[in-house]
């Protein structure tokens, strides 16, 4: 029940959470004042946690628009969130060690995250999908938790990033990077969960598409050719 509440604010269109604005207009001048952040969460070892979409190699996706809540009950949303980055060790099923190489200029939080939300077109399904992931309190622990580094020497590293791949179909799933678990494979932590066309909410107009999809490219017509959909184990 407590997670069905959770996930309703995240849906609900008309709640913002995070900096509150009360206007008003003494003698003609306009005065705003702001509710400040109150943070009630276990400070992060680590400065912000980020997160990255990835795509299977031929399978490119376009993000329109994301928000998550937070563990402090505040939603924080990315009206021009960072791409999605093609993984290219992930032709037909999932790599397990995809994900890094981006900055997280914008995909980016203060407070862990509860659940996520993202709009997201599918070139190769020719739609836009709307995605949302749900995060146990085991992830968040796994993500304030050190690990022991294998890159470099007595170096302690911390699961700070999230990679969220999404795969034709509106298959998606979030790992968090194996370290000294998982014999140093990506962990699986959520699997999302999507819909589309009248069945979205918030993600309903949101699109980089608006003018269509166009044609596949020849790389991808040579790939999906006798492939049935959704052209791979995701």
């Amino acid at each position: 029940m407590r997670n069905k509440r959770k996930l309703a604010l995240l849906l609900s269109l008309g709640i913002i959470f995070g900096l509150a604005a009360c206007q008003s207009y003494p003698s003609g001048k306009r005065v705003v004042t702001y509710k400040p952040i109150v943070r009630n969460s276990e400070p992060l070892p680590y400065d912000k946690w980020k997160f990255q979409f990835i795509t299977p190699e031929y399978f490119y996706a376009s993000i329109s628009f994301v928000q998550f809540l937070d563990e402090d009950n505040y939603i924080v949303q990315k009206f021009m969130p960072d791409g999605a980055d093609p993984d290219y060790n992930s032709v037909n099923s999932w790599s397990n060690k995809l994900g890094g190489g981006t900055s997280g200029i914008k995909n980016h939080g203060e407070a862990l995250p509860q659940a996520l939300l993202v709009c997201w077109d599918s070139v190769v399904d020719k739609k836009t999908y709307q995605t949302k992931f749900i995060f146990t309190s085991d992830v968040r622990k796994l993500m304030r938790e050190p690990s022991a580094g294998h890159s470099v020497k007595n170096r302690v590293f911390y699961r700070d990033t999230l990679f969220i791949g999404l795969a034709p179909g509106g298959i998606t799933r979030a790992w968090l990077r194996g370290y000294d678990k998982n014999n140093g494979d990506n962990i699986l932590v959520a699997k999302g969960e999507s819909v589309s066309g009248d069945n979205m909410t918030i993600c309903r107009d949101k699109t980089n598409h608006p003018d269509g999809y166009g044609e596949y490219s020849e790389e991808i017509k040579s790939f999906i050719k006798e492939k049935k959909h959704p052209y791979g184990e995701w």
